[in-house]
């Protein structure tokens, strides 16, 4: 499946999740680093937000990540690129021992698993201190930490190399109109080669979907996407 890509450079981003076009909830819940506070935003016209404070408080440098349903907007888990936590605040189950850069300042991305068998699961992908892009895999039909109730998930692969090397800062996923493709926007380390890989089905590496190569002096931290104008 082809889709055309655009692009822009950015020199800031506030939040970093995975962007799904169409979808109304999609940025219901915001969850801030450095503190224990998050943000939850009705999702009915007129709703007033709630202050939630009982999310793990994270001190430790490097990026963070929130993942959320792109359909209803519930929070799935929160990580601070050591530990991932779901939806009760606790660390998720199997969830311990994330191998990132503590020093990255975007250095992991999240997408919806694409394909057969990958309803209700979920890719974190995340670069090591030594440039290698990694994925983790969240079963959130799994019932994790609650013994009842709704599924807290957990996490079924963790670590996995993507076949992906010698990445920098920047690291971004964006989804086709349908919601159907996805796709892991990085930069090659010290230079300006901007590539851009297919999410693959569970099981699979990254494969190559195109790059650009703006300048071999420029550089960027991090990406973000604009869903309305569909720039990166």
């Amino acid at each position: 499946m082809r889709a055309t890509i655009r692009y822009i450079l950015i020199f800031l981003v506030f939040i970093s999740a995975f962007p799904l076009a169409g979808q109304g909830f999609s940025d219901v819940n915001w969850h801030f680093a450095g503190n224990n506070r998050a943000l939850i935003f009705g999702k009915d016209n007129g709703a007033e937000p709630i202050i939630d404070f009982g999310k793990v408080q994270q001190l430790n440098p490097g990026e963070k990540v929130t993942i959320t349903d792109p359909i209803s907007g519930d929070l799935v888990a929160y990580t601070d690129g050591n530990t991932l936590f779901d939806a009760s605040n606790n660390p998720m189950q199997n969830g311990e021992g994330i191998l990132t850069d503590p020093s990255g300042l975007q250095a992991m991305a999240a997408s919806p698993v694409p394909g057969p068998g990958g309803t209700g699961k979920y890719y974190l992908f995340h670069r090591n201190i030594s440039g290698e892009i990694l994925a983790t895999i969240i079963d959130q039909t799994l019932q994790g930490n609650r013994a009842d109730g709704p599924p807290a998930g957990a996490v079924t692969t963790k670590n996995s190399p993507m076949g992906v090397t010698g990445r920098g800062d920047g690291m971004l996923t964006v989804a086709s109109a349908d919601g159907n493709t996805f796709w892991l926007v990085t930069q090659a380390a010290n230079g300006g080669l901007i590539e851009f890989y297919e999410v693959p089905f569970e099981g699979g590496t990254l494969s190559s979907a195109g790059n650009i190569n703006l300048t071999t002096s420029i550089t960027t931290a991090t990406f973000s996407f604009h869903p309305g104008t569909g720039r990166i």
